[in-house]
């Protein structure tokens, strides 16, 4: 049987192979179309927000600098 994904389980799993620019532009489309079609306490819509938060944490946590021990740079 084949799989139909959603657009937000698609942006997911692109967040988990960590493509944040393709999975960050899927999940801004697909919010901006949910929004506008369903109600804002819809679990669908809810779940595509919360996935689309641990998108931009995870990105972020990425994009950080490593702190290195201050005895590391003598």
């Amino acid at each position: 049987m084949r799989r139909r994904w959603s657009r937000s389980e698609m942006a997911d799993v692109l967040r988990a192979e960590r493509r944040y620019t393709e999975a960050e532009k899927l999940s801004r489309v697909t919010l901006a179309a949910m929004q506008g079609a369903i109600p804002v306490d819809d679990p669908r819509l809810v779940r595509a927000r919360a996935n689309y938060a641990r998108l931009i944490e995870d990105r972020d946590r990425l994009l950080q600098p490593k702190k290195l021990p201050v005895n590391s740079l003598r």
